[in-house]
């Protein structure tokens, strides 16, 4: 028999664009249908997510991620670096406008105050993709909770290829989005019900 489970919403969803959403319940149903670097375990220690490990300089200002290989986005794409390169730099975009920019300098992610002064361009964003599955990120400082901040869901990848192919519609229906996380969006009605499948 299919397992339901019925959860009453304080609100409706405001954005499921990861790169835009700034409230609890928005950041609750994306982190039900993407995965990030890592996520928190039931201990609240920080466990691989669609990285399997990862390794941080001596002086804590570069970390490596390995990513699984066998990550994939509900279309069948592979989940690459390129896909947390290219979510960091348009969150980072001052054109996006996203409230949750502010994230990547809490991060101390390296040129994220000069990006968002404008002085800087968003390829110069302290990310780097060094193959498909290696992501490198370089910070201005060491920052000892850094781990715990990937979790944060404005740091999840974003499949290049389908939200620029969506343009301005992408993340307004469940065809409008990709999943990488345990639930596929399958239904979204605006101010009524948001419907979400095991993946």
């Amino acid at each position: 028999a299919t397992k339901v489970l019925r959860v009453a919403a304080p609100g409706d969803v405001l954005s499921l664009d990861s790169s835009i959403a700034t409230d609890g319940f928005s950041f609750e149903v994306i982190s039900a249908f993407q995965e990030g670097l890592v996520v928190y375990a039931a201990d609240d220690t920080v466990i691989p997510a669609v990285a399997t490990s990862w390794t941080v300089s001596e002086d804590g200002k570069e970390y490596v991620f390995t990513l699984n290989p066998a990550a994939k986005w509900s279309n069948g794409d592979a989940v690459t670096a390129s896909d947390f390169v290219f979510a960091w730099q348009r969150l980072a975009d001052p054109a996006t406008a996203a409230e949750y920019a502010i994230m990547l300098q809490t991060a101390n992610i390296a040129n994220a105050a000069d990006i968002a002064a404008g002085t800087k361009p968003v390829t110069d964003l302290g990310v780097e993709a060094v193959d498909a599955t290696t992501l490198k990120i370089t910070l201005g400082a060491a920052v000892p909770y850094f781990l715990q901040l990937m979790t944060f869901p404005s740091f999840l990848p974003l499949n290049q290829a389908f939200v620029e192919a969506q343009g301005a519609s992408y993340a307004t229906g469940a065809d409008s989005l990709l999943s990488n996380g345990p639930f596929i969006l399958t239904d979204w009605v605006l101010g009524s019900t948001i419907t979400l499948a095991k993946n």
